[in-house]
């Protein structure tokens, strides 16, 4: 049984951080991209989904938070052009 009309409840709001670090490198007339990628990187659990449906057997479980924002993680890459 839903409660509310859809969209008339909101969460907080999701703010996310993303930063991606690169250094352009030539070498012997080759060019080669040194990079890393942080995401997340204030590692915020802010709640992105929540629970929309109201059971009456379970009413705790109402606009519990169902999935969260990723969480932080780094990546590393490197390119080669030739």
């Amino acid at each position: 049984m839903n409660l509310l009309e859809p969209g008339a409840l909101y969460g907080d709001r999701v703010n996310n951080l993303d930063v991606r670090l690169a250094k352009v490198l030539r070498i012997a007339g080759t060019k080669t991209n040194v990079g890393i990628d942080v995401y997340n990187i204030f590692n915020s659990n802010t709640p992105v989904t929540y629970e929309a449906v109201y059971d009456p057997s379970n009413p705790a479980s109402w606009f519990q938070p169902r999935t969260i924002v990723q969480p932080r993680f780094v990546r590393f890459n490197v390119q080669f052009d030739f």
